[in-house]
This record gives C-alpha cells, structure tokens and sequence, in this order.
C-alpha cells in the first residue's frame, strides 16, 4: 500500500482594520471605507447580511482576507 501526505489547506491570512463606511454598492456586494490611515479601501461582500449592519458613516472593524484576488470582507463589527 502506498501511502500520500495529506494535502492541507493553509489558511488565509486575515487582517483586521478600522474606519468608517463611505459608499454602499449592494449590487456589486461592494464596501468602500475611509481607513483609520486616511486612505480608501474598496472591499467585496462575502455575506450579503452585512449590508444590513451598516449605514454611510458608520464605524466598523473589518476582518479581511484575500480570497480569489480580492480583499473580501469575512468578519464586520460596528462600533
């Protein structure tokens, strides 16, 4: 019997940063928020369930992680 190494997934690293939400596009699952470093960041939805957690001018803590090219959103707080 041969015997094969498991193949395991690495995980993603995650990054976790602050602002305030600047712009809504539930149509392309889309969040643009102004970050504590006074830059935008542009990010794709993973659950649709977090556009109704937010509104324009809210604070919130992002989880990120790059799935598939794109810094996706998997982790949101409100502040």
């Amino acid at each position: 019997m041969i015997s094969s190494p498991l193949l395991t997934e690495r995980p993603r690293p995650r990054e976790t940063l602050r602002g305030v939400v600047i712009g809504i596009d539930e149509r392309n699952d889309r969040l643009t928020v102004r970050l504590a470093s006074n830059t935008t960041g542009d990010f794709k939805v993973q659950d649709a369930l977090v556009f109704g957690a937010v509104h324009t001018g809210g604070a919130v803590e992002l989880t990120v992680e790059n799935i598939a090219g794109a810094k996706t959103i998997v982790g949101l707080k409100t502040e």
